[in-house]
């Protein structure tokens, strides 16, 4: 009696009854787990059956073409897909950027085709450099594929003071398939490779070992588990990519820069 009532006693010290064994259950292929759909304020539901999709479409996406890699659609994914779904300025970038696709929409996609690559990573160069071979990042990325100068060492493109093959669309091009399949072959699914894109191969590894997982969403739960920027790079792919194989329904038309041009000079001869 004294020691139930004495400032020591705490009710976690009380009996408490038996615990039943926790039963696992077997996800599928593109499902959430229910932790990473209470870290997005989702409730998670029944897989789709169609390329991965683990959330049911909301009614003003339905009916849209997906592209040929598994999406998982996640509160971020819909963030990024209003953006350049809906908005003014969101729909006047990608169209921008897409007019500029054409210049090597060609030659990307036959890369990809020859080795039997998903062709919607032909988006990663337009997140990467907007499809202009000359952009230099300050972190001293180059190139149309954006390739850092170890890296690019390493699939074979030189870099000496009169040349650097980064700057080559089609030497790159040819060089950044190896480097998909590589991270492809390493991490076993797209978020993941992509994500080790943008954050280096390095990085994610260590990001796996420190929390002993390779699911990409599960990772976004840590707060030091990936960069800010690679958290949302994954879901920009993924609403670009559905935007992009989706044009007439989101009422985006390329924009390629003779037609800017010419505009331009009409509406000055008007003045």
């Amino acid at each position: 009696r004294e020691a139930r009532y004495s400032p020591a006693w705490t009710p976690e010290l009380a009996p408490q009854p038996p615990r039943r064994p926790v039963r696992l259950q077997r996800r599928t292929a593109g499902t959430p787990s229910p932790t990473t759909a209470a870290a997005f304020g989702e409730r998670p539901t029944r897989p789709l059956l169609r390329r991965g999709v683990g959330y049911p479409l909301p009614p003003w996406l339905k009916g849209i073409r997906l592209p040929d890699i598994p999406i998982r659609f996640s509160s971020q994914v819909y963030r990024y897909l209003r953006y350049y779904g809906t908005s003014r300025v969101g729909k006047r970038i990608l169209a921008h950027a897409l007019g500029k696709m054409k210049r090597f929409e060609h030659l990307i996609r036959a890369e990809l085709r020859r080795h039997g690559l998903p062709q919607s990573l032909i988006y990663v160069a337009l997140i990467e450099s907007t499809f202009r071979p000359t952009t230099v990042s300050y972190a001293g990325a180059a190139g149309l594929w954006q390739f850092m100068p170890y890296g690019g060492a390493i699939y074979g493109l030189k870099r000496t003071f009169w040349v650097d093959e980064r700057f080559n669309p089609d030497r790159s091009t040819r060089a950044v398939m190896y480097y998909f399949k590589d991270l492809y072959r390493r991490f076993g699914n797209w978020e993941m490779a992509l994500a080790a894109y943008n954050a280096g191969y390095n990085g994610m590894m260590r990001a796996v070992r420190k929390y002993n997982t390779n699911d990409y969403w599960r990772l976004c739960e840590f707060e030091a588990g990936m960069p800010y920027q690679t958290m949302a790079y994954v879901p920009k792919f993924f609403a670009i990519a559905v935007v992009a194989e989706n044009l007439k329904r989101f009422g985006i038309r390329p924009r390629t820069p003779s037609s800017t041009s010419a505009a331009s000079s009409g509406k000055a001869e008007r003045k």
